[in-house]
């Protein structure tokens, strides 16, 4: 995964650009790729020097692709009742619409 840009070099790209130095010339100053230093001036146009603060790699909702948890407990009770069943028929056998097999996995397998 690439390094994140520091916040004091993300202000002296400003600074430079600021004192007028092409976008091309900053990116060969400060080793960065000219796609970055783009990106990082016009998020700093649009935003102010709020735009220059590292965004969250994270969800904007909570794991949306987490199992509910009313589906994640009928599950661990149909597999306690019937420890032998696999996946599939666990999830066959479950009353409400449930995700893949593959993604019910982790809670029958306690993790």
């Amino acid at each position: 995964m690439a390094q994140r840009t520091p916040l004091p070099t993300r202000l002296h790209m400003i600074e430079l650009k600021q004192q007028g130095l092409p976008l091309a010339q900053i990116a060969q100053q400060l080793r960065l790729s000219l796609s970055c230093i783009k990106k990082l001036w016009r998020r700093f146009r649009h935003h102010g020097p709020r735009g220059l603060q590292p965004l969250s790699c994270c969800p904007k909702t909570s794991h949306p692709q987490q199992t509910p948890e009313a589906v994640r407990k009928l599950m661990v009770q149909i597999k306690r009742a019937h420890p032998h069943w696999g996946r599939n028929l666990s999830r066959a056998s479950c009353a409400v619409a449930t995700p893949s097999a593959f993604r019910i996995g982790a809670p029958l397998n306690g993790s």
